[in-house]
């Protein structure tokens, strides 16, 4: 219910929702993009549909079984609750994903589980029988492969553009920057991301350091220290939230700042103060995002901490101790 009443971040336009529903996340580029996405959801909608008018039940009960008629009520009611809530994120869609996959699979498997002959009544004493019955098998052969035609196109257009928005997926940051961070952020190392599944992907989410900050979900974050002000809230209401980054900022050793859509704002109260401490302690190392940072907002990469060697005592001026680093650091 909170997320359903939440709309602090605005609403989300049907692109994202249509295009992580259907699996062509990738795809999705503006309204070339969204033009496109709708384009392909209707021709799989529409397959489907033919998919289930051909092997809808024949004879006088033409009933659905109950199952069926679960199925299809739970498509479009879950698929029309998946619009309801202003904000949205991508594992929304697993929802829906049950629903769909059946019904694709129930509608297939009676095509496929057809008979071969038709059952038509022997009525060898009625003029006109046989023609009748072959008339009657050669229509059933017919539905029969029209409906094997729509199965099979089904599942030829999802797979095709499921590839293609893998591929196109892939190429994207921050999954393309996944596979080198592995090599990049040593195996142990204390690491503190907005973007938890990031550091999971690669193993890198667990320290080997007690110390290091277990900031784990930085949109929980924002709202449980801003108590549900979100963004929105006044700037008193959005400093917990920045202290709370301050303190991770000051025991990690690699930050790794992702964002949303690649804007590190959206999930952390920035403050010029905030932001002055980030760009003197780190640097940017690898995996720069496209956002190049605005104001008190830094850029999108995997930042490294700059070793003082001239803090007093061993302490910098948050007084948080960091150990010597023989060598520097990668």
């Amino acid at each position: 219910m909170s997320e359903l009443a939440q709309s602090t971040h605005g609403r989300f336009g049907p692109g994202p929702r249509l295009a992580d529903i259907s699996g062509l996340v990738g795809l999705i580029r503006g309204s070339a993009g969204l033009a496109a996405t709708v384009l392909f959801c209707m021709v799989i909608a529409l397959l489907i549909a033919a998919a289930w008018v051909l092997s809808w039940p024949a004879g006088a009960d033409r009933r659905l079984p109950p199952l069926d008629r679960y199925v299809l009520a739970g498509v479009v009611v879950i698929t029309a609750m998946m619009f309801a809530p202003s904000e949205w994120y991508e594992h929304y869609a697993a929802f829906d994903g049950p629903f769909v996959v059946l019904a694709v699979a129930l509608p297939v498997a009676r095509l496929a589980a057809a008979p071969r002959t038709a059952a038509v009544p022997r009525l060898a004493s009625v003029p006109g029988a046989a023609a009748a019955s072959r008339a009657a098998a050669s229509r059933a052969a017919a539905s029969r492969a029209a409906g094997a035609l729509a199965a099979a196109a089904v599942v030829v257009v999802i797979a095709v553009l499921a590839l293609a928005s893998v591929s196109v997926s892939a190429r994207q940051s921050p999954v393309r920057s996944l596979a080198a961070a592995s090599g990049v952020i040593p195996p142990g190392a204390c690491v503190v991301t907005d973007t938890a599944s990031a550091t999971i992907a690669v193993d890198r989410f667990i320290a080997a350091s007690p110390g290091c900050p277990q900031l784990v979900d930085s949109v929980g974050t924002l709202i449980a220290t801003t108590r549900g002000q979100d963004m929105t809230g006044r700037r008193a209401d959005l400093a917990a939230d920045t202290n709370a980054w301050q303190q991770a900022f000051s025991r990690a050793r690699y930050v790794w700042l992702i964002g949303n859509g690649g804007n590190t704002g959206a999930r952390i109260a920035w403050t010029r103060s905030l932001f002055n401490y980030f760009v003197h302690h780190f640097r940017l190392l690898q995996f720069a995002s496209v956002f190049r940072g605005k104001g008190d907002v830094p850029r999108g990469g995997l930042y490294v901490r700059v070793w003082l060697r001239q803090v007093h005592n061993g302490h910098d001026h948050m007084g948080i101790a960091y150990p010597a680093e023989p060598g520097g650091v990668p």
